[in-house]
């Protein structure tokens, strides 16, 4: 972990005016141009204590590769003092936020446009100061905070770093299974490792001190240790003990290759408290049901396809104490083009959403997405986070069919596989080079005088099918 250097640890501390109780934040970096990064940094702040202004702060900046001419950036306040607390509506004006006694938590965020002086493998975009909000598992006095996120522009140039979807500072029920998810995804379609790290501490980059019994691998213990599914990000645990616990998730993208292309860390608390008479939403005990399409269940939340091919199923929630459900999700930006609705029993306690999806050609060969049921109970909601993972099997496919004007030529493009055979069913007989550009080949130029129904033969080999047609209207 790269340390800080002494004079951008004095300028934090001279702008965020001692910010003390912070229970989390992250970096995050979002390619908007070659070498060409916006990078934000978001904070999260528990309103019952010392108040950050809204002031701008900066961020070190390292590398491997020897450039010297860039080491710090200043960002500029974007969002100040945005309240997400998981409170029920009715109950936020009595949030801490809000002068009340429930608790509360502000977000802040400032963000800033840097361009890199070239690629490098690696990038570091660090930030720190003081101080950590009280944590039962992190009980030091003026702990501070640290959080960094790698970039390896070389490896990958313009990467997108993972988007967080999920409610930031989560309050669960003390005695109650936790199901939290990140609700991460990642923009450039790459795969998404998930771990727990001890987390940091400013000045010297190192890690926090744990009280006894715990670490970093493992932040909260109890009649079920907290553990966190690498694939998904899924975490889960139960405690009885209340109280305040920091965790901190490393998040790794590897691009189709393999390789590290970055990561960020993302430093959370999870707020255990009493919740008399709340319980959570009950979990779909079968998984998913009455799943229908093409596609293929392999398991309670699994599902394996072939691109061009598409399913539906149902997920259904209920609430033990009776409460309103309602359900949401982050498939919207995991899965272009999906649908997810929602339907309730004549009681509202029992909530059913439907998804449905057509698996598109270059998606990514394993993705997830989210789904979170809440309750309507006050002033604390309850949630269940349930995750559905999806594998996806290249397929070979020649494309849209396509509309032509006489004479102009229109490209075909085939993708799965890396040799293509092409051949007429209809139409055109075909004539390489004068009406059909070459064969085999990819992306070839069809050029027929009447519609033509083009079928493409690939060497994609696996469970799905090597074959597909194309019309050339």
């Amino acid at each position: 972990m790269k340390n800080l250097a002494l004079n951008c640890f004095l300028l934090l501390f001279s702008t965020i005016s001692f910010a003390s109780h912070v229970p989390g934040g992250n970096i995050t970096y979002e390619c908007v141009g070659p070498n060409q990064y916006l990078i934000t940094l978001t904070l999260f702040e528990d309103c019952g204590s010392w108040f950050t202004d809204s002031l701008n702060q900066s961020i070190q900046i390292d590398n491997d590769c020897g450039f010297s001419s860039l080491t710090s950036l200043s960002l500029t306040n974007t969002v100040y003092q945005e309240e997400v607390s998981q409170l029920c509506d009715t109950e936020l004006p009595n949030s801490e936020c809000n002068g009340g006694t429930l608790p509360g938590i502000y977000m802040h965020q400032w963000q800033a446009i840097v361009t890199l002086p070239g690629p490098c493998d690696s990038w570091t975009f660090s930030y720190g100061s003081c101080c950590r909000n009280g944590a039962t598992n992190v009980p030091s006095t003026g702990e501070s905070y640290y959080w960094e996120s790698i970039l390896n522009s070389q490896t990958e140039p313009c990467n997108t770093s993972p988007i967080i979807t999920a409610p930031p500072i989560p309050y669960v029920c003390a005695g109650s299974l936790v199901s939290y998810n990140l609700g991460a995804y990642e923009p450039d379609g790459h795969t998404l490792a998930y771990s727990f790290i001890p987390a940091m501490t400013n000045g010297t980059g190192g890690a926090v001190v744990y009280a006894g019994g715990y670490t970093g691998a493992v932040p909260i213990t109890g009649t079920v240790n907290i553990t966190i599914d690498p694939a998904t990000g899924q975490i889960t645990f139960n405690t009885n003990t209340t109280g305040n616990y920091v965790v901190a998730i490393l998040i790794e993208e590897y691009n189709a290759a393999g390789d590290l292309v970055g990561s960020i860390v993302h430093d959370i608390q999870f707020e255990v408290i009493s919740c008399p008479g709340n319980n959570n939403p009950d979990p779909p005990i079968a998984g998913i049901t009455n799943f229908s399409g093409s596609g293929t269940q392999t398991g309670p939340n699994q599902i394996q396809i072939c691109e061009g091919d598409n399913f539906c199923f149902d997920i259904i929630f209920s609430d033990p104490d009776g409460d309103s459900l309602y359900m949401s999700s982050n498939i919207d930006s995991v899965l272009a083009g999906s649908t997810f609705t929602t339907s309730w029993n004549a009681t509202g306690d029992e909530c059913t959403a439907n998804v449905c999806w057509t698996a598109l050609p270059g998606s990514p060969p394993f993705t997830s997405f989210t789904i979170i049921a809440e309750d309507n109970a006050c002033p604390i909601k309850g949630f269940f986070s349930y995750p559905i993972e999806i594998s996806i099997v290249s397929s070979t496919w020649a494309g849209f069919d396509e509309i032509m004007c006489l004479g102009q030529g229109v490209q075909l493009n085939a993708n799965g596989g890396s040799n293509f055979n092409w051949s007429v069913i209809s139409g055109d007989p075909m004539n390489v080079p004068s009406n059909f550009s070459c064969n085999p080949c990819q992306n070839p130029i069809a050029d027929p005088a009447i519609t033509t129904v083009y079928e493409v033969i690939s060497n994609l080999s696996g469970g799905c099918v090597n074959v597909d047609t194309v019309t050339v209207n």
